[in-house]
């Protein structure tokens, strides 16, 4: 029992000090670092330009984009005009059968976007840059698309935001 005791002690101790510790700790969750003159963002909505995507695609990455720069640096938003200025298209949005059986039905689906990205960076002119970033997912045939579409757009919104944000700061 008195071992115990010290245990469940120590342990307390233990996590009570790296509770103090972590508070006391600046966490960074990206490659490099923000440029100091860099003080807010803005993302203006994205445009949907494929024929194919849902209408609200575009403010669904918009969203997304907000939400990373919000929760990943110490970047305050504001409307219009940050010193960061997010803009862009849903350029394409393509579904695809994929691994053909013998019968000539496809297995799989794939649904691929792309999104067209321009970051301005007004406190540095050599960092403005715009890039399409492309990624996919892929879904059993029997699935219908619009019952899975939501997670599928989330999963690759979601990549594509990963890919914005590490080509915005690997130069950093």
């Amino acid at each position: 029992m008195f071992s115990s005791y010290h245990s469940k002690l120590s342990l307390y101790f233990v996590l009570t000090f790296c509770m103090f510790l972590w508070q006391g700790c600046h966490f960074s969750m990206f490659p490099g670092k923000i440029d100091s003159s860099l003080k807010t963002f803005s993302v203006s909505t994205f445009d949907v330009q494929a024929g194919e995507a849902p209408a609200t695609s575009g403010q669904d990455f918009s969203e997304l984009l907000k939400a990373r720069m919000l929760n990943r640096t110490n970047l305050a938003y504001q409307d219009d005009k940050g010193d960061l200025s997010f803009s862009g298209n849903v350029v394409k949005y393509d579904l695809q059968p994929l691994a053909v059986k013998p019968n000539e039905t496809s297995a799989l689906q794939r649904l691929s976007v792309s999104v067209s990205v321009e970051c301005k960076n007004l406190k540095d002119d050599d960092k403005t840059w715009q890039q399409t970033f492309s990624r996919f997912e892929d879904f059993g045939a029997d699935e219908n698309l619009a019952d899975v579409q939501d997670a599928l757009l989330t999963s690759i919104y979601d990549q594509i935001g990963n890919d914005v944000f590490n080509k915005l700061f690997a130069d950093w």
